[in-house]
């Protein structure tokens, strides 16, 4: 994603949105900012 454009709110969102072929899937995302890819 280019510098400036969308949000960790934004991802955080996407990442967590219900899954409509697996319902009671609990998702959550923790998000993080870094200027390089990194895993944890």
């Amino acid at each position: 994603m280019p510098k400036g454009r969308g949000s960790i709110e934004e991802v955080t969102q996407i990442m967590s949105t219900p899954i409509e072929w697996a319902p009671g899937l609990l998702l959550r995302a923790d998000t993080y900012e870094c200027s390089f890819y990194q895993k944890d």
